[in-house]
């Protein structure tokens, strides 16, 4: 592993870090392309709670703050399979990225499908390396209908900006939080 920090790695903490980028999900408020992603920050708090929680046998605490964790493990799996969604929907994608959006989707899948077996095919189906077309506003919305089933929320994920020209990439932006 090479989970340094330095953003080369290939487990969630550096994912994580470069999704940030993408979706402007970095800083102290999760509202920046610079600085560490906020998931992360709040992921390591949470350890730190665990520990406390574990230190004083406190169990259901303990079990809490881990889901809560599984929870925000998911952020980044989420902003890599619609990263890789609107490459695909706008024919941009290359081989390997295809390959990288169908091993994004594949990991996050079953759980959309757990909150509706509809939108985890939706998914899927799109994301498939076998697929001929793939439509990021249906992705999209199978994720962002389900993000409160996920325990994730709208500005969690953010939307997939566009850094050359400072906006989000059209149809990409971020949804609203109710």
């Amino acid at each position: 592993s090479l989970e340094d920090g330095s953003g080369s790695g290939l487990f969630l903490y550096s994912i994580a870090e470069r999704e940030c980028k993408e979706f402007r999900t970095c800083g102290k408020h999760g509202d920046s392309t610079k600085g560490t992603s906020h998931v992360n920050t709040m992921i390591l708090k949470e350890f730190e709670a665990m520990q406390t929680n574990v230190t004083k046998k406190a169990c259901s605490d303990a079990h809490a703050t881990k889901d809560l964790i599984t929870r925000r493990m998911m952020i980044p799996l989420i902003q890599g399979t619609l990263r890789y969604a609107y490459k695909r929907s706008s024919g941009t994608a290359t081989e390997l990225e295809i390959a990288d959006g169908a091993v994004f989707s594949a990991s996050i899948v079953p759980l959309v499908a757990a909150c509706s077996f509809e939108d985890g095919e939706v998914v899927n189906n799109n994301m498939e390396t076998t697929a001929k077309n793939t439509n990021f506003a249906m992705v999209k919305e199978a994720f962002e209908k389900h993000y409160s089933c996920l325990g994730v929320t709208c500005t969690d994920i953010g939307g997939y900006w566009d850094k050359n020209s400072r906006d989000y990439y059209s149809g990409a932006s971020p949804c609203i939080d109710e």
